[in-house]
């Protein structure tokens, strides 16, 4: 059965140098000068967890707990495509990272079948400034349009992700 420490030491691979690692493949780190991928994933991940709707300078007083020396319009500076899609990467990453990690528990039910599929999609609000990226089925012009949807396909028996897939654009406003 899966523990605290499995899933810890998974969540540190990759909230630390897999992130870093996600971060220059990704192209949202091309120089570290100050900002790492994992430092920025930190912020996002811990800050948005104690507050989801904390303010940019709220986000830098949360970087630097994390060791990010960053101002509040550096910060902000950030937020871009290449950011978006850097945290994609991470969190499928993640995904995949906690999934493996938990495969250990062997019920003798589940080993009559050769593959057990499990599927979701889901379709998350955002906040209206990623409109740009993460446009949902309004209008850009109305409040809300922001959006992203998530499809994941999960082999339980061997761990496998497949089909995990974000839609940025998804639908078409009539």
């Amino acid at each position: 059965m899966t523990n605290i420490t499995q899933v810890s030491t998974a969540l540190e691979n990759v909230l630390g140098p897999k992130a870093d690692d996600l971060a220059r493949e990704t192209k949202f780190v091309q120089r570290e000068v100050k900002i790492t991928g994992s430092k920025f994933a930190q912020t996002l991940v811990f800050g948005f967890l104690d507050n989801p709707k904390m303010s940019y300078r709220e986000m830098s007083q949360t970087a630097s707990l994390s060791g990010l020396d960053i101002t509040v319009q550096g910060l902000e500076q950030k937020f871009s495509r290449a950011s978006a899609k850097f945290m994609q990467a991470l969190l499928e990453k993640a995904v995949e990272q906690l999934v493996h990690s938990s495969f250990t528990m062997d019920i003798d039910l589940l080993n009559r079948f050769s593959r057990i599929d499990i599927q979701d999609g889901s379709v998350m609000g955002l906040p209206d400034e990623c409109v740009e990226v993460w446009q949902g089925v309004r209008p850009k012009t109305r409040k809300g349009c922001s959006a992203l949807k998530m499809h994941v396909s999960l082999d339980y028996k061997s761990g496998k992700l497949s089909g995990q897939t974000i839609w940025a654009n998804f639908g078409k406003w009539a």
